[in-house]
């Protein structure tokens, strides 16, 4: 476990060195202590509803700009 928490913090130190936002990033790095299941009509819900116009205008977007900046970290 700790060397996927290294892994995510490196991460985040990249993206806060690269400066792709103005503004802080504030995700923490720490063991949960309860997980909820979101419902079935919430998994994937971009990949089951790519015609949705917030799919479209907002995610799909989005999603090509990461794939872009990281994509040597992807996995294939």
């Amino acid at each position: 476990m700790r060397h996927r928490k290294f892994i995510a913090e490196q991460v985040i130190k990249e993206i806060k060195d690269a400066r792709i936002w103005d503004a802080p990033i504030v995700t923490e790095v720490k063991p949960y202590i309860k997980f909820y299941n979101a419902e079935d009509y919430h998994r994937d819900y971009f990949e089951r509803h790519p015609e949705q116009g917030y799919c479209q205008a907002v995610i799909a977007p989005k999603v090509a700009k990461f794939r872009k900046k990281w994509e040597s970290k992807l996995r294939s």
